[in-house]
């Protein structure tokens, strides 16, 4: 099936699609909107702001998809199983799992 240009494979889980870009692109813009925030005063015109806002999260986009990768294949090589976004605790896994995973690696030698 084609939706316009593009072919539509199914699901995302078929598409092996994670929400790993959603995850980064929320990382990025919600840390350096909190950091305008945190920084900016009342002063100067807030299209600017929009603006300046804008360019820092699109430079840190990259390095948000490369903590959401990072993390995604550490947990996964913990065994961490990551649920779906949208659920009350997207990508965390149980206290159980931590607490094994955390007395495994102060055991190791």
């Amino acid at each position: 099936m084609t939706i316009g240009a593009v072919p539509y494979s199914g699901p995302a889980e078929r598409r092996g699609g994670d929400g790993s870009v959603l995850m980064a692109v929320l990382l990025a813009f919600g840390v350096v909107g909190w950091e305008q925030v945190l920084h900016t005063g009342p002063g100067g015109p807030p299209f600017y702001q929009v603006l300046h806002w804008l360019s820092d999260s699109l430079l840190a986009l990259p390095l948000g998809l490369a903590a959401v990768w990072l993390g995604t294949r550490l947990a996964s090589r913990q065994g961490a199983a990551q649920a779906p976004l949208g659920h009350a605790r997207p990508g965390l896994p149980d206290r159980h799992r931590v607490r094994r995973a955390a007395r495994a690696w102060r055991r190791r030698p």
